[in-house]
């Protein structure tokens, strides 16, 4: 091989290195060049061709200003979301009864539910401080508290700090819950050891015990049996869900004892999270207050008629106790368990917006 075509094949090798070179570099930088594209676009909006279909329990029937309320988030939440959410809403303790459906929200298996604090303070044990009686004095009261943002988020808050596995959306006031017996309770001395029907917190057992009651814990959905059969002699709940669970057939006697205006709670998963972007997310708890007084109006509206309905076909006979003395006993339990669950803050709170 001559000197000339050595040399011309040493240049060769040299352009070819070169030029292999260049495309490495080339690679690289276009390597670079994507991963900050895909950093700068972290933020971006959520896919608007993305859905959501998510489920909603409890366990009062659709007639019942539970399924108002929550059908009222489903129709609000899907509107919203420019109908990337569909809520399916399972009324009448489908999924369970209350405390199943709590359970089922902390795994994730359910998103929403609505609940009475009674059940709900087995996971918020500080909630009982909202389920002992005669803490309002009218439904005005109970929504100047209820729906007061401090009040609400001091509740957020504290729910956030149990890691339960589901946070507030809303407060949920609702009318007041009355006593229904098969028998008249004209007075506190007619209640003396007559077995209630009441929810599983233990304020509730301390109240009805301290009226002179034999509380009995009872799921809603076995109530109208338990009452047909005597394992219990009444219950307690509001006029809505008395007529709608349709108890006045085993128990006739609706005492308007005022006993408790409760308030309810709307409750979210921490999986709802996970699965909704961020901006999706947002609308829940807006949405969620929105339709908890969506739930009350319904509930506020229809209540004196079905008074009047079951009392002309049903066989109802209303009976309205001199409510004074069952105050009486029931004050200073409001502040032993205030005490005790440290939420004097709250009861404050209730009886300085009376």
């Amino acid at each position: 091989m001559c000197i000339k075509e050595k040399i011309m094949k040493k240049v060769l090798a040299m352009l070819m290195t070169f030029v292999m070179v260049l495309s490495l570099t080339a690679c690289g930088g276009s390597s670079d060049s994507t991963s900050d594209s895909s950093d700068s676009t972290s933020d971006t909006p959520s896919d608007s061709s993305e859905t959501y279909t998510l489920k909603f329990g409890h366990d009062q029937p659709e007639d019942n200003y539970f399924n108002v309320a929550a059908e009222k988030f489903a129709e609000l939440l899907h509107e919203r979301s420019d109908g990337r959410i569909t809520v399916e809403v399972y009324p009448a303790a489908q999924l369970g009864s209350e405390a199943t459906m709590l359970e089922s929200l902390s795994m994730g298996t359910l998103d929403f539910q609505i609940s009475s604090s009674s059940n709900a303070a087995v996971y918020v044990p500080e909630l009982a401080a909202m389920s002992c009686s005669y803490l309002f004095n009218d439904l005005d009261h109970l929504t100047r508290v209820a729906y007061d943002e401090e009040f609400q988020q001091y509740w957020r808050d504290l729910v956030a700090e149990g890691n339960n596995g589901f946070q507030l959306m809303s407060l949920f006031p609702a009318t007041p819950r009355h006593l229904y017996t098969t028998f008249p309770v004209d007075n506190l001395a007619a209640l003396k050891g007559r077995k209630i029907r009441v929810m599983s917190a233990p304020i509730e057992s301390t109240v009805w015990g301290a009226l002179g009651a034999k509380p009995t814990t009872v799921n809603f959905g076995e109530v109208y049996t338990a009452l047909q059969t005597d394992l219990v002699e009444g219950a307690e709940n509001s006029i809505s869900s008395y007529y709608s669970a349709k108890h006045y057939e085993v128990a006739p006697y609706l005492n308007l004892t005022y006993h408790q205006y409760a308030i309810l709670e709307m409750w979210v998963s921490d999986a709802v999270k996970d699965k909704l972007p961020a901006d999706l997310y947002e609308l829940i708890i807006p949405t969620a207050v929105d339709a908890a007084k969506a739930g009350l109006e319904y509930a506020n509206d229809v209540e004196n008629s079905l008074v009047e309905e079951m009392v002309a076909n049903n066989g109802v006979t209303v009976v309205e106790p001199d409510i004074s003395e069952f105050k009486e006993v029931i004050l200073p339990i409001q502040d032993e368990n205030a005490k005790e669950l440290g939420c004097e803050w709250v009861l404050d709170f209730i009886r300085e917006h009376a």
